[in-house]
């Protein structure tokens, strides 16, 4: 896709990523991105391509000029996620990619487009057993990283469904776990392991 570039600019764009979005949603390991997401990015599999044209997104500064927030590369973008979704592809890069999105549209006030996808980041997830309750997972859960990963995955989408009814001034449901979402997410021991594995 044109919208990915060359490897330099995938390099700059991923740095960017980790240095303000990983700040305040980190959902996606930093050294596996490295090490093992960077490699696959370039061989044609579509959930991890989804996945950095997310994050590219979300690291985008829209120039002044531009009012409109629905831009080529956010229209490529969900595209590219709906027609993944639509072939029946389950992985944790497609709802994280997911979430990338949903957080730029509630980011730009794209509405309710903002609301709606984090419904279906729910089922997604639910889909592949990485909610909270779960008795089995779609995809064997390998190393503690992926466990960990999955629990940020759940706790993200917990606090953008907690949140974004106040920002789309719908009815806001069960605020009683998100307190508990951010503490999670932002617990200084955890995050400070998660930097390095």
């Amino acid at each position: 896709m044109q919208f990915v570039g060359d490897m330099a600019e995938v390099i700059t764009t991923a740095s960017t990523y980790f240095k303000i979005a990983h700040v305040w949603m980190p959902i996606i390991p930093k050294k596996r991105f490295y090490d093992h997401h960077l490699q696959h990015l370039f061989h044609c599999q579509p959930d991890f391509t989804l996945l950095f044209l997310s994050m590219k997104l979300i690291t985008s500064i829209l120039p002044d000029e531009l009012a409109n927030p629905r831009t080529p590369a956010y229209n490529a973008a969900n595209h590219f996620y709906l027609e993944i979704e639509a072939s029946g592809m389950i992985s944790i890069q497609v709802l994280q990619a997911g979430l990338l999105l949903s957080l730029y549209e509630l980011g730009h006030a794209i509405y309710p487009s903002a609301y709606l996808p984090i419904g279906a980041c729910t089922r997604y997830a639910y889909a592949l057993g990485i909610n909270k309750d779960a008795k089995t997972q779609a995809a064997k859960v390998l190393t503690l990283v992926e466990l960990e990963e999955n629990k940020r995955v759940w706790w993200a989408i917990i606090i953008l469904d907690r949140s974004a009814p106040r920002l789309v001034y719908f009815p806001f449901p069960r605020p009683d776990s998100l307190a508990v979402a951010i503490s999670y997410l932002l617990s200084s021991h955890i995050n400070d392991l998660w930097e390095y594995i």
